[in-house]
């Protein structure tokens, strides 16, 4: 029988490899990936499933299973300032990776764009700012309302010291830790 930690990491194990592919799988896989993604987002939402006599996980079964998966991400609660030469923007950040960020945003930079990124975790433990050089990579013009997509950027962090890696991780990972605990 699978752990709820199994299915996480068979979902970001599927979800790099559709990412990889631009966007599409074999139909099995394709299948499978929608059946996780549907346990994934409503783990994430806090609903969970109810699980009898589930085993507990610590920080560090955690951090195995998910620091080798640079796209699983995980709904944040928190703002950025996004800044461009001498100017800044603010924006809402709406999920977030160890290697990116999506942000909602009335200020859409191009595809491309390099900018540098004012994180906080204001939901985390204590606030902190974290300061990293980012990329566009995506942009949603118009969002996806039934999706529950604003209109914003995907961003993928670039030159990340390993001190910057650490604090993503311990961000990804205490929303994990958070959304595990409504399980049992």
């Amino acid at each position: 029988m699978d752990t709820v930690l199994d299915l996480i990491r068979e979902f970001g194990a599927l979800n790099d490899a559709k990412v990889r592919r631009g966007g599409t799988l074999a139909e099995p896989d394709e299948k499978r990936w929608a059946e996780l993604k549907r346990f994934y987002d409503l783990l994430m939402s806090q609903t969970g499933h109810s699980v009898d006599d589930a085993p507990s996980y610590s920080t560090m079964d955690l951090q195995t299973y998910v620091t080798d998966r640079a796209r699983l991400r995980v709904p944040a609660t928190s703002y950025a300032l996004v800044r461009q030469n001498d100017t800044c923007y603010a924006a809402r950040v709406v999920n977030l990776s160890r290697s990116g960020v999506y942000l909602s945003s009335n200020v859409l930079f191009e595809v491309g764009s390099q900018v540098a990124l004012h994180l906080s975790n204001s939901g985390g433990r204590g606030e902190e700012i974290l300061e990293l050089e980012a990329e566009v990579v995506w942009v949603n013009q118009k969002g996806a309302l039934e999706a529950e997509v604003p209109r914003g950027m995907g961003l993928n962090f670039i030159n990340v010291t390993p001190e910057s890696q650490e604090m993503l991780d311990s961000w990804v990972l205490e929303v994990l830790e958070k959304c595990l605990s409504t399980l049992w």
